[in-house]
Order: structure tokens, then sequence, then C-alpha cells
């Protein structure tokens, strides 16, 4: 009887398949705090040389969204891997099928998550390293420390959008650049 029930088809997945992939990510959903914690540690170890106190806290106050963020939807990301894609949504919008348009969200999602986990550790690198410029009184390297990560966040989001629009769009860069 409840092998029949997990045997059942609901969209061309079987009841249980939908059943792992809840499971997995309301898992990870639970205890996302803790993954966090860990994931931040070890993130702050290779960040460690820049600053010269403790900063674990600070880090970890700086990362823990991203972080937490990053890991529920690489979990959702490889947990949706497994269902397959129901026939009955085949619909063709724009000469674009709704599994591209999904796909492609959860790509840029996942992209969006990185590029955000990336620029606060560019916040936190520039954080470290001013603490330290004002440690050693060099007013004038916190001015440039400051530009500097503004300019460095900057580019990180242009190439995260570039790369959006190359990889995921599939639109060509060349074409567009030169365009302009």
């Amino acid at each position: 009887m409840l092998k029949d029930i997990l045997q059942f088809k609901i969209l061309d997945n079987p009841v249980n398949n939908y059943l792992w992939c809840i499971a997995t990510v309301l898992m990870v959903w639970l205890i996302k705090k803790y993954l966090s914690k860990l994931f931040g540690a070890l993130l702050y170890n290779f960040f460690r040389r820049y600053s010269e106190q403790r900063e674990l806290k600070k880090f970890s106050a700086i990362m823990m969204n991203p972080v937490q963020w990053f890991i529920i939807i690489l979990t959702a990301y490889v947990s949706l891997q497994f269902l397959q894609y129901p026939t009955q949504w085949n619909i063709v919008w724009m000469k674009h099928g709704l599994k591209n348009v999904l796909n492609a969200l959860l790509d840029i999602s996942l992209v969006i998550s990185v590029t955000w986990l990336l620029l606060r550790m560019a916040d936190f690198v520039g954080y470290a390293l001013k603490q330290r410029a004002l440690h050693e009184n060099q007013n004038r390297e916190t001015q440039v420390i400051t530009v500097v990560k503004d300019i460095a966040k900057v580019i990180l989001i242009l190439l995260s959008m570039l790369f959006v629009v190359s990889e995921i769009l599939h639109f060509n860069i060349a074409s567009l650049i030169a365009g302009l």
C-alpha cells in the first residue's frame, strides 16, 4: 500500500522523488545556520591573513545571510536535478520553452547568491584592511581602501551581469560591447 503511494506518479515523477527533494531542502533549511557557521569559519581561515586581530565574529556577521542563501539555493539546485521535467509543461513562449526559462531563473539565482557572497567577502577584506590602517594611524590609506573596495565591488557586479547575459541567457557579449 505505502509502496504504491510512493510510486504514484504526479507530473511524471513518483511521489518518492518529491518527498526526497522536499526533505533534503527542508533538512538543509533547518540546519542552515550551523552549516553557514561552519562554511564561514572555513572561509575565515582563508581571509585571516588580512586581519591582525580576531575578527571571526565580524566575519560571521557579514557573511551569515549570503552563506545561508547560497547553501539553500545550491541545495535546491541539486535537489531539483533529480526531478524530471513534466511533459505536460512543454509550453513554448517567444521561442523559449518553460523548462529553459525555469532553468535560467534557477541559474541566475545561483549566480546572484555567489555574487552576494563575493561582495560580502570584499566588504570583509576592506573592513580588515581599514582596521589595520587605522591601527597604524594611516588615515589616507583608509580612504584609498574604501575606494578600491568599492571599485572591486562594481567590477564583481559587472562581471556577474556579463556572465548571466553571456552564459545563461546566451547573448553574444562581443557584439553587444562592439555595438556600444
